[in-house]
């Protein structure tokens, strides 16, 4: 028997087993998950579902509060590196000066 030809047999084999196996393991995790589902049912809130102009005032204030931490946290980053940056820009062009300085005589 030729061997490249018993290892494509073994390979299609192997192929075919998993296939059959993998509708069984997927129905396994489907019922799993089903069973946790039905395990957490919650019941639902009773009461209006309107919220006042306060309540949506607040969270705009909280949107607002959450979005200048983050500004704020992001320049504590971004100012430090954009210094080393500046700083070595400005050596940088001080070494070139000092070199056409040199050049011309």
């Amino acid at each position: 028997m030729d061997l490249p030809f018993a290892r494509s047999k073994g390979v299609n084999q192997t192929l075919a087993a998993t296939a059959q196996a993998a509708p069984r393991e997927a129905d396994l995790a489907f019922d799993l998950d089903r069973r946790e589902a039905t395990n957490d049912i919650t019941a639902p809130t009773v009461g209006p579902s309107w919220r006042s102009i306060g309540d949506a005032l607040h969270d705009a204030g909280h949107i607002l509060a959450v979005a200048a931490g983050v500004a704020i946290v992001g320049l504590a980053v971004l100012g430090p590196l954009a210094l080393i940056a500046l700083l070595i820009w400005l050596a940088n062009r001080a070494w070139v000066h000092r070199s056409r300085q040199r050049a011309l005589g």
